[in-house]
């Protein structure tokens, strides 16, 4: 995870598949968590908070299609703020 913080601060981002790649594992550790969570505690409520940096268009329609119950929000910044932030995202749109 580090290395591609670094990465990412030199401007060299993830190919095709390794995003494809984490969007697998990180759903996969979402799902195991909320499990492991559940097998704990079968009386709670679980309530799970994921925060992104950024969301791409692939990834938030992955993470949706593997979580559609989820409730997506954005803090601290509002539509027009966000709409700006993509536009300038080389890449990311």
């Amino acid at each position: 995870m580090r290395e591609q913080q670094e990465n990412f601060s030199k401007g060299m981002y993830p190919t095709l598949q390794q995003r494809a790649d984490f969007m697998v594992i990180a759903c996969q550790h979402v799902t195991d968590e909320m499990n492991k969570a559940a097998n704990q505690n079968a009386t709670c409520q679980i309530i799970v908070v994921i925060s992104f940096s950024f969301v791409n268009t692939d990834l938030r329609t992955y993470f949706r299609d593997v979580f559609p119950h989820a409730q997506w929000i954005l803090i601290d910044a509002n539509d027009e703020l966000a709409q700006e932030r993509i536009l300038l995202r080389e890449g990311h749109r």
